[in-house]
């Protein structure tokens, strides 16, 4: 099962933070982030590596989280320097099955921090909210 790719657009082009919804090979098949450096490296315009796009590399980021992720099938989270600006993020990587048992998709939540730090509990909360949202958007857009 393939998401509607038009309607996520839709949906999270506006979106503050950066989206991306990876395969289980780790191919985005969608972000937000439409910076021209993204696709470097000789990645694939239409379905470059996570790593192609974030940290501007070859090959995939030792430790990473996607790893946990698909070792697991549970959500992950941690920090992470972005080698293509330097920058150091916020990600959270959530398991996406449409139904066959296992994950399919990954769909990755990047907040930039350089906004002053949220204390824990809001942080937590707004998080969770913002899970329950995608939840949301991603049921309705897998056909």
């Amino acid at each position: 099962m393939m998401p509607n790719i038009e309607k996520l657009r839709m949906m999270l082009d506006h979106f503050p933070d950066k989206v991306s919804v990876q395969d289980s090979q780790r191919r985005v098949i969608f972000t937000n982030w439409t910076k021209p450096e993204c696709f470097q490296n000789g990645a694939s315009a239409d379905h470059p590596y996570c790593y192609n796009i974030y940290m501007n590399a070859t090959t995939p980021c030792k430790n990473c989280i996607w790893d946990k992720l698909m070792a697991t099938g549970e959500p992950q989270w941690g920090y992470k320097k972005y080698l293509n600006d330097g920058k150091i993020r916020e990600v959270y990587s959530y398991p996406l099955d449409t139904g066959t048992g296992k994950v399919d998709y990954v769909v990755q939540h990047i907040r930039e921090l350089d906004a002053p730090f949220m204390a824990g509990d809001v942080r937590n909360a707004l998080q969770c909210e913002l899970k329950e949202t995608l939840e949301k958007i991603f049921a309705a857009i897998f056909v």
